[in-house]
């Protein structure tokens, strides 16, 4: 079953109550597609107590701008929960993002 989530809030709640998917619509999900360039080489440097700015930098494959507003409208710790827990699919251009959770993603 899939959870849709508009706001940030909503995608916490999801994420943090374990659930395996879930599509995100409106404003939400043009921030989660970018997430979906970014280097997953760099996930394991992330941590909670970061501050935005760093956070942003180990984003490679966003520029830092785009990066900083990412980390912004999402939080530190749901980008973190998104990059080490979840899949993004976008199936077409135009379409909402979904995130899978994949229980082989390793941090």
């Amino acid at each position: 079953m899939e959870t849709i989530v508009y706001s940030k809030k909503d995608l916490n709640k999801a994420i943090k109550s374990g659930e395996k998917s879930i599509v995100v619509r409106g404003k939400l999900a043009r921030k989660i597609q970018l997430l979906g360039r970014v280097n997953k080489a760099k996930v394991t440097d992330l941590s909670e107590d970061m501050s935005v700015y760093r956070t942003a930098t180990l984003l490679t494959g966003l520029p830092v701008s785009v990066a900083i507003t990412v980390v912004i409208t999402l939080g530190v710790v749901a980008i973190i929960a998104i990059l080490k827990n979840y899949r993004i699919v976008i199936k077409k251009k135009d379409v909402e993002p979904v995130l899978s959770y994949d229980a082989n993603i390793q941090a």
